[in-house]
């Protein structure tokens, strides 16, 4: 106590302990042991595992495990290997391990990751053990002729793998020990000539301990090399460039060498201008600056590819220039003309000509009257606007002189181009018309004694016109040392005939009028020698008194009625009775003789047809007794107005396009008929037409447009009529049908000249790589 002394006492006290549940704990949160792939199953991964639990007996599992490797002793907590375990699967297995008291069921875990230490246990693997290849006998040395790539799975430096060659025959061939890659040892190894084949076998062998290996084996062929020249592939189509335009590429050159894979082109002849360039690469060429088709409307280059060494043949490449419409048509003279006073309606009296560089399309050039022509010419005179032809109008007075603009236009539009100039005209003296024969050959019977010097036949042809252009002179077409004629028309003999009797001499004369520049017609005659051994003269004479030789001109009119007069036959004296008769010519019994009067007429069962004939040729004899003498007759056919105009190629059909100007000539009717001259002369007229847009020329046949056709697309069907102009008037009609075909921009459709292109993997940004066609059908700039 606390008292003074201090007193005290003890006692003993016993506190007994008693025991609770308390939970197991290892003695570490994680474990890392390692073990070594592919050992035995059952190998101890780890017994390191402790775990303090003062309470009872202990109970191990693994809760979770990736891979599937482990097992647990449940009642020592000793992990082994469950099955095998690879490396190359999972390099780690991660896995959470349990413990559990006997006492209360308190849990604890920990977790445990096994690292796998590798081993070598695979070998290198090829995809195949026997390859097979072909290479040239003069392949590099720096290229690669096949590549050996073997596989192992292990990692690291066991997975490396060394090559080698096992074997080589023959011994040309190395191989890199790190890629696998076969080359030739030097550039003149290989040599056809020597081996065609080789082999090479390659063993593949990894870096670790106790290495594997494996072997595969190369068959190679080898090729011979030619040392050909490259050869450019033919191309037949050529290229086309629109001038004006710089940069246009042509269809790529492309060319084949079995000993090259490169090939560079070149220009070689054409361009001494320097106005193309050729990519040496793709073979395109292009136009370095604008070309000008008036200049030149083509060229031909000289292509030739190169492999370094050879040069292939020279190909020649056809530049065409294509047109387009950059020139204005240019008047060409006379600028002034003279035209005969007489000048008919629908006769020609001059034409104007302008001349257009461009071609095609773009060259088409149209004519009018300036918009300053005063209506005294143009309704006097019709411009064709096609030929630019000046014709004489009917309807209107004809001036005496006149001057007026021509503009010459092409058809495109919008960029039109165009051009005028004056022409002028006067009126002089009257129009010459050619002279004609009655026939165009003729028969004359000569006796073979006729006198030399002689004249032996006049020839006799017509002129309408007076005064100097209706003198006529006659010349012999083809000179005859027999026969010579003067400039009056007598035909004279100038050799013997004697020995000539049935011999015919065909003599080509000509008749030429005294115009400027004169007119000719030509008349082909049949001089016939006969024997003159049974003709006594004197007894009857008929003879032409201009030449002392018989010949009568008759006429008969077709379709003439029998006892038609044909020609009477005058002798100039009869000394006796005579008795005439025709004994040549009448072949089909035309003609009755009046042996009286020598009157030839028409037989009555005869009709003449001048399409069938056009002139009889008649040899009539007068006869006393044993003697007589003949008179050659030619008759001619005159003809009537029996035929009317026919159009033998009708019905017409015709396409035109929309927005062709006004006044252009469409169409140009021509009806034919049998008849001639004046009988034949047609006049054409519109009887009937679907559109208001359209007329007719009546002396020329030409359809024109009265107006320009704008439309969309549109078919019009003309009724034509050709009448001739005598009366009865006998005329035809005929159908035209114009079909409006309209400017449609049609889209242009694209040709691949290839397929395919492969540039080179170094080709240069903005380098052409492959050409296309485009083509368009439309005209002008839809074109």
């Amino acid at each position: 106590d606390n008292g003074s002394p201090i007193l005290n006492s003890s006692l003993n006290i016993n506190v007994p302990v008693l025991e609770i549940n308390e939970q197991p704990v290892f003695n570490q949160s994680s474990y890392m042991p390692a073990i070594i792939e592919e050992v035995p199953i059952g190998s101890t991964l780890t017994s390191q595992l402790k775990v303090v639990d003062p309470d009872g007996l202990l109970t191990y599992s693994i809760s979770s495990i990736n891979p599937n490797w482990f097992s647990i002793n449940n009642k020592t907590g000793t992990i082994t290997s469950s099955t095998h375990i690879n490396y190359e699967v999972s390099p780690f297995a991660t896995m959470t391990v349990q413990v559990q008291s006997s006492q209360g069921g308190l849990t604890s875990t920990c977790s445990v990751v096994a690292s796998v230490i590798e081993i070598n246990d695979n070998p290198p693997i090829f995809p195949s053990y026997n390859y097979s290849t072909t290479i040239l006998e003069s392949v590099p040395t720096s290229v690669p002729i096949f590549n050996f790539a073997a596989h192992d799975s292990d990692s690291k430096c066991y997975g490396a793998i060394q090559y080698s060659i096992l074997y080589s025959e023959p011994d040309v061939f190395t191989v890199d020990s790190v890629t696998g890659q076969v080359f030739v040892a030097s550039s003149t190894a290989i040599n056809y000539a020597s081996f065609q084949s080789a082999r090479v076998s390659v063993c593949a062998i990894d870096l670790g301990p106790s290495s594997y290996s494996a072997i595969s084996t190369l068959s190679i062929a080898i090729s011979k090399v030619y040392d050909i020249a490259p050869v450019i592939n033919p191309f037949n189509c050529p290229c086309w460039i629109t001038e004006n335009h710089a940069g246009i590429a042509c269809p790529p050159i492309t060319a084949y060498d079995p000993d090259s894979l490169t090939l560079l082109f070149r220009i070689k002849t054409g361009n001494s201008l320097g106005r193309f360039a050729i990519n040496n690469i793709t073979g395109v060429v292009t136009n370095l600056a604008p070309l000008d088709r008036e200049q030149n409307s083509s060229y031909r280059l000289g292509i030739v590819a190169s492999d370094g060494t050879l040069d292939s043949a020279v190909v020649q490449l056809n530049i065409v220039v294509l047109d387009e419409n950059d020139c204005s048509p240019s008047f060409s003279g006379p600028f002034s003309f003279t035209v005969p006073q007489d000048i008919a309606v629908g006769d020609i009296m001059g034409s104007v000509s302008a001349t257009q560089p461009d071609v095609g399309y773009n060259g088409v050039t149209t004519y009018q009257f300036g918009g300053n022509t005063p209506a005294s010419i143009t309704n006097a005179i019709y411009l064709n606007p096609v030929t630019g032809e000046l014709r004489r109008l009917a309807g209107s007075p004809f001036p005496s002189s006149a001057s007026f603009t021509v503009v010459a236009s092409d058809l495109l539009l919008p960029l039109q181009q165009s051009s005028s100039t004056i022409f002028t005209f006067t009126t002089v003296g009257y129009k010459n018309h050619p002279p004609s024969f009655y026939v165009s050959t003729d028969k004359v019977l000569v006796p073979d004694n006729q006198p030399v010097a002689s004249a032996v036949y006049a020839l006799s042809a017509v002129d309408p016109d007076t005064g100097t252009n209706g003198q006529l002179f006659y010349a012999l077409v083809t000179p005859t040392s027999v026969f010579s004629l003067s400039p009056s028309g007598v035909l004279t003999l100038q050799k013997s005939l004697s020995n000539t009797a049935g011999s015919i001499f065909t003599l080509n004369v000509s008749a030429a009028d005294g115009g400027n520049p004169p007119l000719v017609a030509y008349q082909l005659i049949a001089v016939m020698v006969y024997s003159s051994s049974t003709v006594v003269g004197g007894a009857v004479l008929l003879h032409n008194v201009a030449t002392g030789v018989c010949h009568a001109n008759g006429s008969v009119v077709e379709k003439a009625p029998g006892g038609a007069f044909v020609v009477t036959l005058s002798p100039t004296q009869s000394l006796r009775p005579v008795a005439y008769a025709i004994v040549d010519g009448d072949f089909v019994n035309a003609f009755v003789l009046n042996g009286t009067t020598i009157m030839t007429t028409v037989a009555s069962s005869f009709v003449f047809d001048r399409t069938q004939r056009e002139a009889l040729y008649l040899v009539v004899r007068a006869q006393y007794q044993d003697n007589f003498h003949l008179c050659a007759v030619t008759v001619v056919v005159s003809d009537i107005n029996d035929h009317g105009p026919t159009f033998p190629d009708g019905p017409y059909t015709q396409e035109i396009y929309a927005g062709l100007p006004a006044k252009t000539v469409i169409f140009q009717l021509k009806a034919t008929d049998l008849d001639i001259g004046i009988n034949a002369v047609s006049v054409y007229s519109l009887v009937n037409a679907s559109s208001p847009n359209f007329t007719v020329e009546a002396v020329t046949g030409y359809i024109m447009l009265l107006s320009s056709l704008q439309v969309v697309q549109g078919r019009y069907t003309l009724t034509v009529r050709a009448a001739d102009s005598l009366i009865p008037t006998m005329n035809s009609t005929t159908q035209v049908t114009v079909t409006v075909i309209p400017i449609v921009n049609t889209p242009p459709s694209i040709t691949p000249l290839a397929s395919t292109t492969s540039p080179y993997e170094t080709v240069p940004v903005n380098s052409t790589i492959s050409n296309f066609m485009f083509m368009d059908p439309d005209f002008g700039v839809e074109g």
